[in-house]
């Protein structure tokens, strides 16, 4: 009888390692979106508090989505 491979069988491939990477990225980055929804929608009473908030979040997830790209396309 052979072997079963698991779906995490290579991990410690290159590839593997890398698919794993991007789990791990997608994971902070949906965290990461959601704390900052919540406190957006809780805490937001300024136009200008939330201008810069929304100008902070795309700063610091535009080049997290092209890595995210950048690790799927490899």
């Amino acid at each position: 009888m052979l072997p079963v491979p698991t779906p995490f069988a290579d991990i410690f491939t290159g590839q593997g390692s890398l698919l794993l990477l991007f789990y791990m990225m997608v994971g902070i980055y949906v965290i990461f979106t959601m704390v900052l929804f919540y406190h957006w929608r809780t805490y937001s009473n300024d136009a200008r508090i939330n201008l810069m908030t929304f100008v902070v979040y795309f700063i610091l997830t535009i080049p997290l989505i092209l890595v995210l790209a950048a690790a799927v396309a490899i």
